[in-house]
């Protein structure tokens, strides 16, 4: 991609330098290699995120795994940052309450919301 002339495919913005700029830029060019890596993608973030999904009523890392599989997902994927965004924000707003729960019993206040 020469220019700010040409828009990838994806809509994305070319990566500034070498490296994953490079091959990302190489594989937004070719249109059945980009099929079969986004396809790829999508199995990959697919396997893990349903793999998080079993583990989370587990005793480990089942919600780590989870946010995983859809971070895989969000390199090609919108939906899948816009959901990793949303539970991420679940997940502190349920950290914070925690953490409240915990200051109150600890200070000999009442339990509760």
């Amino acid at each position: 991609m020469t220019g700010p002339e040409r828009t990838p495919v994806s809509g994305r913005p070319p990566s500034a330098g070498v490296g994953r700029g490079r091959v990302r830029g190489w594989i937004e060019r070719h249109p059945r290699i980009r099929r079969g890596y986004r396809a790829t993608v999508g199995t990959v973030g697919g396997i893990v995120t349903v793999l998080g999904v079993i583990l989370l009523p587990l005793p480990g890392p089942g919600a780590l795994v989870l946010l995983g599989g859809l971070a895989i997902l969000g390199t090609e994927f919108a939906w899948a940052r816009r959901g990793a965004a949303w539970l991420r924000r679940q997940v502190a707003r349920v950290a914070a309450w925690w953490r409240r729960r915990r200051e109150r019993r600890a200070s000999g206040g009442a339990v509760g919301r």
